[in-house]
């Protein structure tokens, strides 16, 4: 049965991440809840250190981004190295297994993972990992980083590190572009490419009223990014990186970065024994001499920068507007005077207030959730139902998957999720069998339909064919 999800957008499936061990799900089943990557961005060839990395498993490949912080050390998302559910529930998911070091391979070309995929063969600047480096802490929320250790440096006639902003966190507000290698609509096109999206805003940071950010290490972001830009970065207006990006929602809102902050001595430990693998002087900010040319990146952001760094003054984001009340329409958290929108179709969402099961109450027509910490709408679609006056469209209907709510439709597109219209009315597709789970741990045994109630990591199956590109390979 349809659950219902307790943040804005927040927990739609995507094509599969690199922890599947099953077959990718067919393309037009799995782009049926992706959102634009990148949307509204560029092309991006003039960011070089911004890399897109690709692992080539037996059973397919995998796309994701990440950032060179130093000749050989890329930093990326952690799901993208390791064994993750396909959705992520914070009070339990766990990182599974990391992937060997060898299946791994890096490009600073800007089309590189979209040539790969066109030609079966790494061509261009690509190089292979030696090392994975992950925490000791396997919970997936709070702990989606990882760094990639290259068996070769980059050459700086290539590429330049990116400066990861490691001594003080973003804020509230703050200025920040993105940057991957992520799809670019819903129908999954245009991944693999280098795409720049500038004149975004941090949402929140420490406080953030949602049930899946952990706000000691994480924080909220603008919009923008999806499926393939895992590991990417935010960077700040001096260039420098300062968030890479772990998951988050449908219609690519509502991302969620791990903060290079929170995770600042890890990386300069790191950073150092890479620059004794890699035979040179760690950078200034690894705790390395000073150089000269300041904090500046691979290139800048490319952005209108008015003032320093920190963008968290009155100047630094758009122009305030009335706040939504509790029950109306809203598209983000931050619309909300409650702080909190919910999702409870991809056609209905609205301001609400947080509840859990300490303290159940709701305004009078809502019903809490707890385990999703928000009140919701009676009736809704989905909701179990008897007759047709308890629910809100006054239409009840039975099939496999149970007697539920659902909604008047003429077609599909007005059908949330993967409801089908039939008879006029919104049905959900049939229930999928229990996946057999006895001879794999990958966490694939979750199927993409199942419950789209957890945020997903944006990470993307290629369905390449990883064994003619594993023995094409070549790097340059």
């Amino acid at each position: 049965m349809l659950r219902r999800a307790a943040v804005l957008l927040a927990t739609t499936p995507l094509i599969a991440s690199l922890s599947c061990q099953g077959p990718t799900p067919p393309q037009h089943e799995a782009v049926r809840y992706v959102g634009q990557g990148i949307m509204g961005g560029a092309d991006d060839p003039d960011h070089p250190a911004i890399v897109g990395i690709i692992s080539i498993q037996a059973m397919g490949a995998g796309l994701c981004s990440g950032t060179l912080i130093a000749p050989n050390l890329v930093l990326t998302a952690r799901h993208c190295v390791a064994e993750t559910e396909e959705q992520v529930l914070c009070s339990s998911s766990e990182f599974g297994k990391t992937y060997g070091a060898s299946a791994f391979f890096v490009t600073t070309e800007w089309r590189g993972p979209e040539i790969a995929y066109e030609t079966y063969q790494l061509e261009g600047n690509w190089f292979q990992a030696t090392e994975v480096i992950v925490s000791d802490d396997a919970k997936v929320c709070g702990n989606d980083m990882a760094l990639i250790r290259l068996i070769d440096n980059v050459p700086g006639s290539v590429a330049t590190p990116v400066v990861p902003r490691i001594e003080d966190n973003v804020t509230t507000g703050e200025r920040y572009t993105a940057i991957g290698f992520g799809a670019t609509g819903d129908d999954g096109d245009g991944w693999g490419r280098r795409r720049i999206l500038e004149d975004l805003f941090v949402d929140c940071v420490g406080t953030c009223n949602s049930f899946f950010v952990n706000n000691e290490t994480e924080w909220e972001g603008d919009k923008g990014i999806c499926q393939g830009d895992s590991g990417g970065p935010a960077l700040d207006e001096q260039g420098r990186v300062v968030g890479v990006v772990s998951r988050g929602s449908l219609n690519c809102s509502m991302p969620i970065y791990g903060s290079v902050f929170a995770w600042g001595d890890w990386i300069r430990q790191h950073a150092v024994e890479a620059a004794k693998a890699g035979g040179y002087e760690p950078a200034a900010w690894a705790g390395g001499p000073e150089q000269d040319g300041g904090a500046g990146g691979s290139g800048g952001t490319g952005g209108d920068v008015d003032g320093g760094a920190g963008g968290s003054g009155p100047d630094a984001g758009p122009e305030p507007t009335s706040l939504a009340d509790f029950g109306e329409k809203c598209v983000n958290h931050v619309d909300c005077s409650t702080g909190l929108c919910v999702f409870e179709t991809n056609l209905t969402l609205y301001c609400s207030n947080p509840c859990n099961i300490a303290n159940l109450d709701c305004p009078d027509g809502y019903t809490c959730d707890p385990s999703l910490g928000a009140c919701f709408r009676e009736g809704g679609f989905g909701s179990t139902c008897g007759v047709g006056s308890e629910c809100r469209s006054g239409i009840c209907v039975e099939d496999a998957n149970g007697a539920y709510c659902t909604e008047p439709c003429t077609d599909d597109a007005q059908c949330p999720w993967t409801a089908k219209c039939d008879q006029n009315v919104c049905f959900l597709p049939a229930p999928t069998p229990p996946a057999d789970t006895s001879a794999s741990s990958s966490g694939c045994s979750v199927s993409a339909k199942d419950d789209p109630t957890k945020p997903i990591p944006w990470a993307i199956g290629l369905g390449l064919a990883a064994a003619a590109l594993a023995h094409r390979r070549r790097r340059q």
